[in-house]
């Protein structure tokens, strides 16, 4: 076990889960303050590098036994991209968002492994120290409706310095000790053969494709119904307290129940989570409905990153979990956000949450199917 490293796990995952809470449920907003009219392809684009540059990333960091340079690089990357989003005209947005969303997109699988190489030799162990990522992601939603009520400064902004303190940050970062180049070959042939583990990552992006599509338009559905942003930050912080509660008892669920137990458990429950959403309309339903999120994916977060781990070779550990970071921030993300933006564009957010449901059904029924 890395003592050194795991002391390190909840700064890392603070400080790189800030900037997401700071900027995702406010990026509508900001791109249209922007005068950026056309959003369906720059929401999709964090999803899009997540599906396409995430397993190279991982490749890379795999292959090179130093899994701490591809965090130092991918956060300079995202924090050029952010600022030429800030900077720049509309122009340069897509080229500002697509770096954004190339350096972002290693960041969570490779926390991920550090974490489960932190705690190796009791990988239940994970959840303890994932909680702090929900956490700084919590911090970075309220952070920015706290600042907002005193100061006109944009989400972007306050992501953006977040993002830049923790490439400062990765610099001091100690290598995992277990890590060393591997026969990366022979890892990705055993992975492509996995049929359960394929299986896996496809119940995790039909499960996760709304999710995404809900933090990006939770914004426009509040506003719709009159709430401001204060309701965002409120309703989105008391899910997120209960995330931080499954994900401190994960060693607890899963002594308890199998993690295919606990990942149909949580796509059972976004079905009614994704109904009450379509159907309450006051401020406190709503945020009853939000806190019912910490259920609904911090289950599924706890049994999708203990069951990719059990079912990935040794010789492609960070691979692995960018797979995952693929399917669910990439496929199923770039997927659900695309799609909710159309039915957005065309009818409203209330049809959106309807459609939500409809998917949530059929990640429950395949999930039965996980062997």
């Amino acid at each position: 076990m890395n003592l050194r490293l795991q002391s390190w796990m909840p700064w890392i995952f603070f400080t790189s889960f800030f900037p997401f809470g700071a900027i995702f449920p406010y990026l509508v907003e900001d791109l249209q303050n922007k005068g950026i009219v056309e959003l369906g392809l720059l929401l999709t684009l964090p999803s899009l590098m997540s599906l396409f540059a995430a397993p190279l990333w991982g490749i890379l960091a795999d292959w090179l036994g130093r899994w701490s340079i591809v965090l130092r690089l991918a956060t300079f990357v995202a924090s050029v991209g952010l600022w030429i989003l800030l900077s720049f005209g509309l122009e340069w947005a897509f080229t500002g968002m697509l770096l954004y969303s190339i350096g972002l997109a290693p960041l969570t699988p490779i926390t991920d492994a550090l974490a489960l190489e932190s705690v190796a030799e009791e990988p239940e162990k994970y959840g303890g120290l994932r909680l702090w990522g929900s956490i700084g992601y919590m911090v970075g939603v309220l952070s920015v409706a706290g600042i907002q009520y005193f100061y006109p400064v944009s989400a972007l902004m306050i992501g953006f310095v977040m993002t830049a303190l923790f490439a400062l940050m990765a610099w001091a970062i100690p290598e995992p000790h277990q890590v060393q180049k591997t026969d990366l070959r022979k890892g990705l042939d055993l992975v492509i053969r996995n049929k359960t583990l394929l299986w896996i990552l496809a119940c995790s992006a039909v499960h996760f494709s709304v999710h995404l599509a809900n933090s990006n338009f939770l914004v426009v559905h509040l506003h719709s119904l009159n709430l401001g942003n204060i309701w965002v930050a409120i309703s989105m912080a008391v899910g997120i307290i209960v995330e931080v509660m499954i994900l401190g008892m994960s060693k607890k669920l899963l002594e308890r129940w199998t993690a295919v137990e606990l990942f149909q458990t949580a796509a059972g429950l976004a079905i009614f989570r994704w109904i009450a959403m379509a159907v309450f309309t006051s401020p406190g339903l709503i945020v009853l409905t939000q806190a019912s999120h910490g259920l609904s994916f911090g289950l599924f977060w706890v049994a999708a990153i203990y069951l990719v781990k059990e079912h990935t070779p040794t010789e492609a550990k960070a691979t692995g979990q960018s797979l995952l970071a693929a399917s669910v921030g990439g496929v199923g993300a770039s997927v659900g956000v695309y799609m909710a933006s159309v039915i957005v564009e065309h009818f409203d957010t209330v049809t959106m949450y309807w459609a939500s449901a409809g998917v949530a059904l059929i990640a429950y029924l395949m999930t039965r199917k996980i062997q």
